[in-house]
């Protein structure tokens, strides 16, 4: 048996072509870690001259959970004299956010999670930074 050649990719977006999937790739979402997050043996690359059988988001990736909170307190001085007190916190309960996984079948971090989502258009500061107060 044979290495499969680099480039087939399960998400379709830098390979060459799509692998041919032989099982259900999908982990239970509870056994998943950044090391093992689908099972790689379920694709194989395609014969020679073939298309490979894989639909498109056959795969999920991790789940975004951040919680962001915010208190607000205004105190009046005069009668048109104010204060506010504000205390904001963003990702409170510091929990990582995991970037998709490398979807590239035949290299060795197939399957699994090396980086952290950096940037999100849901929050501020980006999202994956550690937590602030």
């Amino acid at each position: 048996m044979t290495a499969p050649p680099s480039g087939v990719n399960v998400a379709n977006s830098t390979g060459s072509q799509r692998p041919d999937h032989v099982t259900n790739g999908a982990i239970p979402y509870g056994e998943r870690t950044v090391d093992h997050w689908f099972d790689t043996a379920a694709f194989v690359s395609p014969a020679q001259y073939m298309y490979g059988n894989s639909g498109r988001n056959i795969l999920t990736g991790p789940r975004l959970f951040q919680w962001d909170s915010s208190l607000f307190k205004m105190f009046t001085l005069r009668e048109r004299m104010h204060i506010q007190f504000r205390a904001e916190f963003f990702n409170i309960l510091n929990h990582p956010d995991f970037a998709v996984p490398n979807a590239s079948i035949g290299t060795a971090p197939a399957g699994t999670i090396s980086s952290m989502v950096r940037s999100s258009t849901l929050a501020t500061p980006p999202v994956g930074s550690p937590r602030e107060m």
